[in-house]
């Protein structure tokens, strides 16, 4: 078992509020931060999923680059981040 300690800015950022399927509130990441953590955790992560991911958040419509940057600075994946930026955008 390994335990490991959360920096608390890094893992209370991006929280937001949705519904559960039956309708009762539960905190989960937006997308932005969702994509950052797959990023830091690139070399445990499938390339195929890290690569579905990359693909599909930068075709949508409501996608905001300003807060990505912004998590990616904190997670320290920014230099990565722009790397991945650069070949999908």
């Amino acid at each position: 078992m390994t335990v490991k300690r959360a920096v608390e800015e890094r893992y209370n950022a991006g929280i937001i509020q949705m519904n559960s399927p039956y309708g009762n509130p539960i905190d989960v990441y937006d997308k932005e931060k969702t994509i950052c953590d797959i990023l830091a955790n690139r070399n445990n992560t499938d390339i195929q999923i890290l690569s579905t991911a990359l693909k599909s958040y930068f075709t949508r419509s409501d996608k905001d680059l300003n807060t990505l940057m912004i998590y990616a600075k904190l997670l320290k994946v920014d230099k990565i981040l722009r790397n991945y930026m650069e070949v999908l955008l």
